[in-house]
């Protein structure tokens, strides 16, 4: 394809993709893309992350909490913070930090197609059909979200039945709601580590080609692949277990390639070391063990038997005997690939649990799923003549961009409401940002108790437990210390620790709670999702579907809380360690705190929020 033409393909792509900014920048004030209204583990905990790093910690550790700055362990993948914190540190000094985020994930979007253009080029070997291929999964990404488009563009002609069709894969029409922007909107995944991913793919079929290849660059392979040990672990491991495979399929296949392929797969392992050494310590942390269960854990040995087995068996079986019309090294990889994504969804089989093993059916199996899908259509509309080929590619390059654009434009008018700050709320970053000390805010304000991190460069007393290293035992410590040092009265907390989460029917629904101004009754719930995350075990060798969260304190844990709560405020002194700067509330607390060690002193306010300096007293 003439350079020419693929410019003006990238220059319309990345138009749709910022399509969400440009109605931002142009119709609203105070746009703020990157917010808990609208993707807070993305668009904030993450991006909180690579502020983090753009302030000057270069090894991105507990982000949040001031006490976890020099414990030398990071939980969360290592490689997302300093490809984008670097970037930052670029880019900064000319704009603010959403313009830049902005300018980064959409160099990731445009990177990820031309190595999806390349990746289409090598498999299918068929230009047009490799525009289809590339423009398609960055735009639409085809996880199980791929179907939307078939269904919403269905829903159009007869909404009943596309409800009686959609009924059968347990969703409704609601559920066709766009509430969310393209997918590599997304930060970190899949905007930044589907990069390493094709990449890695890329260099595994230069080398299942049997290309000449020289020892020292399949060294550089392999150091190619283990930026997947430090991006995701859903990728690494199907990976890999696909590179176990292939060595003993080409083991008695092609004794080149193998030689070739271990030398790289060695090599990966050998880079990966640093990876290993930060898990070990965080394994053999005091963090570890409540982390995990926060992050998620399902216990027990049991196969798991899921609806779509039959859909998922239906692709692998056409996938299985097209294969020779398929190129031989991609089939290899995809069957590969998906048996690796197979046992990540069961490995609790094998080893007794499984993190978060929603994740392997959504971002992995669906993925390489597609990949058979394209591969199959591939096969299938070749059998055309090259000009019903062809019009039939072009009208679905087409439609696929007229698709993906009204889809920025409908979450846009959906979110619109959710993609603006309160002035009020961007005056207390303003006045955080004048302060040259790094300090510590305590905040009651959930969704501001998200902000902070990532719009200013202080760290939070009250952090969310996904994103943090903190014990369970000390999370509900700050908890309580927070709405005790703001005077909450038992009932209040007690309310608050034993709400009922709302069970949202489909999205449509709570995207109207969002922008309805009830985020704050929508986030207080994290709080017991920080501490319970969603552990639970299941006995048996079988089961079925994905077990529900519980999040909800029980009662004996809940009197457990209060009764520590009630000595607190009954002493009228409070053991307070911890560093603490500011409070930030709704609140006119009047220059007062229940605590007589601890004195406050109004620094600022505004309409909506008071901001009191901290001070501790030797009583």
């Amino acid at each position: 394809m003439k350079k020419k033409g693929l410019f003006i393909i990238v220059f319309c792509l990345v138009i749709v993709f910022i399509i969400p900014h440009i109605l931002g920048y142009s119709t609203l004030k105070n746009y703020y893309p990157c917010n808990a209204y609208v993707m807070t583990n993305d668009c904030v905990w993450y991006t909180a992350r690579y502020v983090d790093f753009y302030d000057g910690n270069f090894f991105v550790e507990d982000n949040l909490i001031y006490e976890n700055k020099q414990v030398n362990i990071s939980a969360l993948p290592l490689i997302d913070p300093i490809i984008y914190g670097s970037l930052l540190i670029l880019i900064m000094p000319f704009t603010n930090i959403n313009i830049a985020l902005i300018i980064i994930k959409t160099m990731f979007f445009v990177i990820n197609f031309l190595l999806l253009k390349r990746l289409g080029d090598k498999v299918f070997k068929d230009e047009l059909y490799s525009l289809f291929f590339s423009i398609t999964i960055v735009t639409q990404m085809l996880w199980n979200e791929f179907l939307l488009v078939a269904f919403y563009i269905l829903s159009l002609i007869s909404k009943s039945f596309t409800t009686y069709i959609l009924s059968f894969f347990g969703r409704g029409i609601d559920d066709l709601v766009f509430t969310v922007p393209l997918i590599f909107e997304r930060a970190p995944r899949p905007n930044l580590i589907f990069i390493f991913l094709t990449l890695s793919i890329l260099l595994l079929l230069n080398i299942l080609e049997n290309k000449k290849i020289k020892k020292s660059v399949l060294i550089l392979y392999g150091l190619g692949w283990s930026t997947l040990f430090y991006a995701y672990l859903f990728f690494y491991v199907p990976f890999f277990i696909s590179i176990i495979f292939l060595l003993l399929i080409y083991f008695f296949k092609n004794r080149s390639v193998f030689r070739k392929l271990k030398l790289a797969f060695f090599s990966s392992l050998i880079f990966s070391i640093p990876y290993w050494i930060n898990y070990w310590n965080f394994k053999n942390s005091v963090f570890y063990a409540d982390y995990v269960m926060r992050l998620g854990i399902e216990s027990g040995h049991f196969f798991r038997v899921l609806d779509v087995y039959f859909l998922w068996l239906g692709i692998i079986v056409v996938f299985f005997l097209l294969r020779k019309k398929i190129k031989t090294e991609w089939f290899y990889f995809c069957l590969t690939f998906f048996i690796g994504a197979f046992i990540g969804l069961n490995i609790q089989l094998i080893i007794g649990f499984n993190p978060q093993p929603d994740h392997w059916m959504r971002k992995v199996i669906y993925f390489i799923l597609t990949y058979m899908f394209f591969t199959i259509s591939y096969v299938l509309i070749c059998k055309l003549k090259k000009m019903h080929k062809q019009t039939i590619i072009a009208s679905l390059i087409l439609l696929i961009f007229i698709f993906a654009s009204v889809w920025q434009i409908e979450f846009f008018e959906m979110r619109k409401p959710s993609l603006s700050l309160p002035y009020e709320e961007i005056e207390v970053y303003d006045w955080l940002n004048n302060k040259e000390n790094i300090s510590v805010v305590l905040t009651d304000d959930i969704v501001m108790n998200y902000h902070i991190p990532f719009y200013t460069k202080h760290d939070i007393f009250f952090p969310q437990g996904a994103f943090t290293i903190l014990t369970n035992k000390e999370i509900i410590n700050r908890t309580l210390k927070t709405y005790a040092l703001l005077n909450y009265s038992d009932d209040k907390l007690e309310s608050l620790l034993d709400n009922d989460q709302k069970i949202y029917k489909n999205n449509k629904e709570l995207i109207e709670d969002l922008n309805s101004g009830v985020h704050e009754n929508f986030y207080k719930t994290s709080i017991h999702m920080d501490i319970l995350g969603m552990n639970y075990t299941k006995k048996g060798w079988f089961f079925k579907g994905f077990e529900e969260m519980n999040v909800y304190f029980n009662k004996e844990d809940l009197n457990k809380f209060m009764t520590e709560y009630q000595k607190m405020r009954i002493n009228n002194t409070i053991y307070l360690p911890e560093k603490i700067d500011y409070i930030i509330t709704k609140q006119n607390l009047n220059n007062k705190t229940p605590f007589k060690n601890i004195d406050i002193k109004e620094k600022f306010k505004n309409k909506r929020y008071f901001i009191y300096e901290v001070k501790k007293l030797n009583k």
